[in-house]
């Protein structure tokens, strides 16, 4: 902690200046940055922009999942983006870990597939797991790991983090995403080796009173050939669009908005008359009307003008006819 300086040090350090016995430091130095030749940075700031707003979009998916998946709140948000050894970030883990391993395989056969490594706070798959089986979402404060029951369990969950993995990567660059192992050792995962360096996106998950992180490793080398097509700029070129899935995805809005029911309503004409007037109206009064018979009237949907329309009759049955849309 910075000392803090007493109101008489500074009147004595004050004085020192003007009398010339204290000398105020002209050290113009420039301020050198170290650089580590060894570990070269491979992205630019633009890259690794371009890779942190993926990982935003997907933190957003996750917590949509997430919230209807456990029934409560969950918030995540990307908290750093970095490049680093292997080793380095494989030293960070603790002995006890819950790791999902992923992997993304471009369909354009010219590009390597790329082995993404998920590190997710333990605390958080405990809590997933005591949710799913019923539980209040409270016991995840557990120090052991996890059984091949609540393994398989994380297995779904993973699985549906791939999907939306997959769901998010195509918006930038075609690619297939598929869930290969789950590991609770760090120490046993050997994706990479120790010295390849890897970009390493820290996210921060808050689901109601638990705060957890949750860290995507993907190798630098695989992903650097790619980083072109992350820039935003790209996404809605490179973008494909599953003709099929989108015709589906039309027709389920279309025949949702059908089956919705809407008032339809006619307003003849709209006049003013004084409260006495009104108490005494009695059955058979007449009200004018400023209009002729043959006047067009104005149709609202759910109170807003739609159509305009004559008035008739079918039977003996008043009724409109559609003239024009509005």
């Amino acid at each position: 902690m910075a000392e803090i300086l007493t109101q008489n040090q500074i009147d004595a350090l004050l004085k020192g200046l003007d009398s010339g016995q204290v000398e105020m430091s002209t050290d113009s130095k420039p301020k050198v940055k170290e650089y580590d030749f060894r570990s070269p940075m491979k992205f630019t700031k633009e890259q690794l922009n371009a890779l942190s707003n993926l990982h935003e979009t997907l933190g957003r998916l996750l917590s949509s999942y997430f919230l209807g998946l456990l029934r409560m709140s969950c918030d995540m948000e990307v908290i750093s983006i970095e490049e680093q050894r292997y080793y380095e970030f494989n030293n960070a883990l603790p002995d006890m870990s819950l790791i999902g391993m992923f992997r993304l395989e471009p369909v354009d056969k010219n590009l390597d597939e790329i082995t993404m490594m998920v590190d997710v706070s333990p605390s958080i798959g405990f809590l997933i797991v005591d949710r799913l089986l019923g539980g209040p979402g409270t016991g995840y404060n557990i120090v052991r790991d996890f059984s091949d029951i609540e393994t398989d369990i994380l297995r779904y969950v993973f699985q549906r983090i791939a999907s939306n993995i997959e769901e998010v990567w195509r918006e930038s660059i075609d690619v297939e995403a598929t869930l290969t192992s789950i590991e609770s050792n760090a120490r046993l995962v050997q994706a990479y080796s120790p010295d390849e360096i890897v970009v390493i996106v820290l996210m921060r998950v808050k689901i109601n009173d638990l705060t957890g992180n949750m860290s995507f490793c993907i190798p630098a080398q695989s992903l650097e050939e790619m980083t072109t097509r992350m820039n935003p700029k790209f996404s809605k070129t490179s973008k494909r669009v599953d003709e099929e899935k989108e015709n589906a995805r039309k027709q389920t809005i279309l025949k949702t908005i059908t089956d919705s029911e809407l008032e339809l309503k006619v307003t003849l004409h709209e006049t003013e008359l004084y409260v006495h007037d009104i108490i005494h109206l009695q059955k058979d009064d007449i009200i004018p009307l400023n209009i002729s018979t043959d006047s067009k009237v104005c149709v609202k949907v759910e109170e807003l003008p739609w159509f305009e329309a004559s008035i008739g009759r079918t039977k003996l049955k008043k009724a409109i006819m559609i003239d024009r849309m509005i």
